[in-house]
């Protein structure tokens, strides 16, 4: 694949450098040329030329994910292509990821369900419109210093929509599907709202382990992570149960 230098302009975006790199795409900050403003650049990999099936998909997946607005979706300001691979223009979340972000902080229970509550609202919100993020995982969980919230970070989840063309640059590359494909998204099902659930199921576990003694995050891995899609719960009831705790966590903190 042909790899931008510093400086080169990837739609109205400069190259500045290299902050992540995942199998299929890689993520560079960037300054934006209308405003001055940072942002961050993602490229895929997958050359359309090559598998020219992606264009189509690629334009289409991403005026989808260009149309959401909330304040815990990543705002893209612009797609297109690059020397025929599909880059998407977004904002630039300053924290980078919430495992960087984990790495050098201890956050609290409090912070953490706060975050995941972010999580989960952008889920709801999405899902409202039927839309499936489809590659849910750590890596596109954002953050950008927020005093507005709790662990003073804003959450921002990356790629809503796209997730099919993850799928499909995946199986191109001959890719083992990761732990938070559903199991039926490892049968061959499609990206799905309940599969977005379960992946969400599997982040709880990350951010207190798999086999939590908290009965309030156990109960809701299971749920998250029933193997019947059916039974696992909606985003929004997952969104209104995490702000409960929070708001209870934090009043016997006060005490």
């Amino acid at each position: 694949m042909v790899r931008p230098q510093v400086g080169d302009t990837i739609g109205h975006a400069r190259i500045e450098t290299l902050i992540a790199s995942s199998v299929f795409s890689d993520v560079y900050r960037a300054t934006d040329l209308r405003s001055g403003k940072p942002c961050a650049v993602r490229l895929w990999h997958v050359s359309f030329d090559h598998v020219a099936e992606l264009r189509a998909l690629f334009q289409h997946d991403a005026r989808i994910a260009a149309a959401l607005h909330h304040p815990h979706v990543l705002r893209i300001t612009e797609f297109g292509e690059w020397h025929s691979y599909g880059f998407i223009t977004s904002e630039y979340m300053a924290t980078g990821s919430l495992p960087m972000w984990l790495r050098r902080v201890s956050a609290p229970p409090v912070a953490l369900f706060d975050l995941l509550r972010q999580a989960a609202l952008a889920l709801a919100y999405a899902h409202r419109f039927n839309i499936a993020h489809g590659d849910l995982r750590p890596a596109a969980l954002l953050l950008t210093p927020d005093a507005r919230y709790r662990a003073g970070q804003r959450l921002a989840i990356s790629g809503f929509a796209l997730g099919r063309l993850s799928s499909e640059a995946l199986a191109i590359g001959g890719i083992t599907p990761n732990r938070y494909l559903a199991p039926e998204r490892r049968a061959g099902a499609e990206p799905s709202l309940a599969a977005d659930i379960f992946a969400f199921g599997r982040l709880v576990g990350d951010l207190f382990g798999d086999t939590a003694t908290d009965p309030h995050i156990a109960d809701l891995m299971a749920a998250c992570c029933a193997l019947n899609p059916a039974r696992r719960p909606p985003a929004a009831a997952l969104a209104l149960a995490l702000a409960l705790h929070v708001r209870f966590l934090s009043k016997n903190s006060a005490h």
